[in-house]
């Protein structure tokens, strides 16, 4: 008889150590990681730009304006998805740039809503600000070294999977102690 709990269980723990391993392999090996993340990206973008193209092939001329909409999208993903696979540093700088930029507008307008906001609410919300602050600062540092927040990026990515291991391998035994 097959024992779910006792076999979920022990796939928990298994699965704890072996993220904490890809963690530590991350953790050492964080610009190859990284690396390797944009190829599958890369080609399920490709994947998508054809299935865009049979689509836009599939689709007929009484679509309204949603022919030329299908091929635009399927050229799109095409390009990003043939730089994703061709360039992934370029790739990876970039999404450190986007993504420091968004931070950064976040991290603004937090500031900006504190400002205004203290004059409406009687409270002071420092936390607000000081979180506002930090965005801000992430974002500013994303932005001026992209190539240097890569590594971080994924030095953060990887500190997480060891957390998330360790979490799985505690709830291994909380397991093993309610179901003895």
């Amino acid at each position: 008889m097959f024992d779910h709990f006792s076999f979920t269980k022990w796939v928990t723990l298994l699965s704890g150590f072996l993220i904490i391993i890809l963690g530590i392999v991350t953790l050492f090996w964080s610009t190859g990681a990284a690396v390797l993340l944009t190829v599958p990206i890369g080609i399920a973008l490709v994947i998508t730009a054809v299935v865009y193209g049979l689509l836009y092939y599939a689709s007929t001329k009484t679509d309204l304006g949603g022919k030329g909409m299908l091929l635009a999208q399927g050229l799109i993903c095409l390009v990003i998805g043939l730089i994703f696979l061709f360039n992934p540093r370029v790739t990876l700088m970039a999404f450190s740039v986007f993504l420091g930029i968004c931070l950064l507008v976040y991290g603004a307008i937090t500031v900006i809503n504190w400002i205004f906001s203290r004059k409406v609410y009687a409270h002071k919300s420092w936390g607000r600000l000081i979180s506002g602050a930090a965005f801000a600062a992430v974002g500013l540092f994303l932005v001026l070294s992209p190539g240097g927040a890569t590594y971080i990026l994924t030095s953060a990515i990887s500190l997480l999977l060891v957390a998330g291991g360790v979490s799985l391998i505690a709830e291994y035994f909380t397991w093993s102690k309610f179901l003895k």
